[in-house]
């Protein structure tokens, strides 16, 4: 993840290499056709606590933008009515870094373009994807598509599909809060150019495609760890801890955090390390890429 300004729209203009891994959210989406109810209801249901049930949930504002699409597109009496049911299963936690609830709000994305057979290609999904947020396109495309890896520009929407060739075994350690991503980027602007981590962007799509993994982990880096790791001395103190595991190839933190990865050189080691890190009471997750 590399921080490369402030784009006039306030957003972060980024470099950010993107890898889905073997662990995943399970998104059920109904869609109860209700005529005379006048509007479209929405309805939130999940395993976990602090997800918002409510509109605030990303996957409702998924299914409202796509409720307005439908509107847009099928101008002739044809808005729908009735209640959608969301049903999140959610195995990646919350408000970590990880993309989870973007992949959820994605899911509904692909649920209801088939639902109320609006006929949108992946070009319009990932064009709309980008309004929610700037995980969304790349969860979206690595739920309809083969691209698991991919590079993202611009705020992180622009996709472009690297060619992964190396083997991942990774060790996912979360303190157990949540971190705000605006806070996080309020914060890098204050850390001045020089004291910013830098990744070697080109160098390491380059690695991933020729399977260089000393080269590999040599260019990674995340940006938004300066920020993080000042804010919150659990996280770096992870961090700290996981650098003293066997097998450990290179430890960072995944997107604005507070989750900390460690890429290790195969799973016994990932495993063997989860052990401790599970005894201190952190949530651990061990897996592959896929």
């Amino acid at each position: 993840m590399d921080i490369l300004g402030v784009l006039p729209n306030g957003y972060h203009e980024v470099e950010t290499v993107m890898q889905s891994i073997g662990l995943m959210d399970e998104t059920e989406v109904l869609w109860e056709e209700i005529p005379g109810m006048g509007q479209v209801e929405i309805k939130i249901t999940c395993n976990k606590p602090f997800v918002p049930l409510n509109e605030k949930n990303l996957a409702a504002k998924a299914v409202r933008l796509m409720e307005k699409v439908r509107v847009e597109r099928f101008p002739d009496g044809t808005r729908p009515e009735g209640r959608v049911s969301i049903d999140i299963q959610k195995s990646i936690p919350v408000a970590a870094g990880l993309a989870g609830g973007s992949g959820n709000a994605a899911s509904c994305m692909i649920a209801m373009n088939e639902l109320w057979n609006m006929g949108l290609t992946v070009e319009e999904l990932l064009g709309l994807a980008a309004g929610l947020g700037a995980d969304v396109p790349f969860t979206l495309l690595s739920q309809v598509s083969d691209t698991r890896c991919a590079l993202g520009q611009g705020i992180g929407d622009k996709l472009t599909a690297v060619e992964n060739r190396l083997g991942m075994d990774v060790l996912l350690v979360n303190p157990g809060f949540g971190v705000s991503t605006a806070e996080v980027y309020r914060g890098i602007d204050g850390i001045p150019d020089e004291e910013r981590t830098r990744p070697d962007t080109a160098g390491l799509m380059e690695a991933l495609s020729a399977g260089d993994e000393d080269r590999a982990y040599r260019a990674m880096g995340n940006g938004l760890e300066d920020y993080t790791l000042r804010a919150y001395p659990e996280v770096a103190r992870i961090k700290e801890e996981m650098e003293d595991t066997e097998g450990l190839l290179l430890t960072m933190m995944s997107g604005s955090g507070p989750t900390v990865i460690g890429f290790y050189r195969n799973g016994d080691d990932a495993h063997k390390a989860a052990i401790g890190f599970r005894k201190a009471g952190y949530t651990v997750v061990t897996a592959e890429k896929v």
